[in-house]
């Protein structure tokens, strides 16, 4: 699992979102970390994570993982997971397949860490964490690991809780256009 070459997705990294902001590559160009995904990655469809909340926090989403008693949480991610006040807790995403290639990997990754202000060279805490989540594939209901960025600081006063649990849904509700219809997946 450490060395997984699939990205979850569940906001502004998604296909078709028209708000890209740039990153900068290990080599100092710009680059922009939805464009690398496409160039470097094949989109596999929409996944779901199970046990996880999704937040507005006005210009971006953050999925935090639902706290739980001690215990609560199953191990076995094929299992449904146990429903808590009436929501189990889901957020619909997207899964990229990155090359193979550990080096483009590796570099893709540290892109989408630089994205997402997740590691050095920014100050601790960080406001992401990149951690291996397990997603459900929602054609083929299959399940696998796959990277993910949760958000790391307590949630704002201003927060929204997307109850869809689907980013690209909640903004098209409040009549926000961020994503292209033809969106590749």
């Amino acid at each position: 699992m450490a060395g997984t070459s699939l990205v979850f997705v569940y906001g502004t990294l998604r296909p078709g979102y028209r708000r890209w902001s740039d990153a900068q590559g290990s080599s100092g160009e710009i680059i922009k970390p939805p464009e690398i995904l496409h160039l470097l990655g094949h989109w596999q469809g929409t996944a779901t994570a199970h046990g996880y909340h999704l937040w507005d926090l006005g210009n971006y989403p953050a999925m935090t993982e639902i706290t739980t008693p001690k215990g609560m949480r199953g191990t076995n991610h094929r299992d449904p997971l146990p429903v808590r006040d009436q929501d189990p807790g889901m957020v619909f995403g997207d899964l990229a397949l990155l090359r193979s290639e550990a080096a483009d990997v590796d570099e893709v990754l540290g892109i989408l860490d630089a994205y997402e202000e997740s590691g050095e060279p920014f100050q601790k805490p960080w406001e992401y964490r990149r951690e291996l989540v397990p997603v459900r594939q929602v054609d083929s209901g299959k399940w696998v690991h796959a990277w993910a960025y949760l958000y790391n600081w307590p949630l704002p006063s201003h927060t929204v809780k997307v109850l869809s649990g689907d980013y690209v849904k909640h903004l098209h509700d409040r009549g926000v256009d961020s994503f292209r219809s033809n969106r590749p997946c």
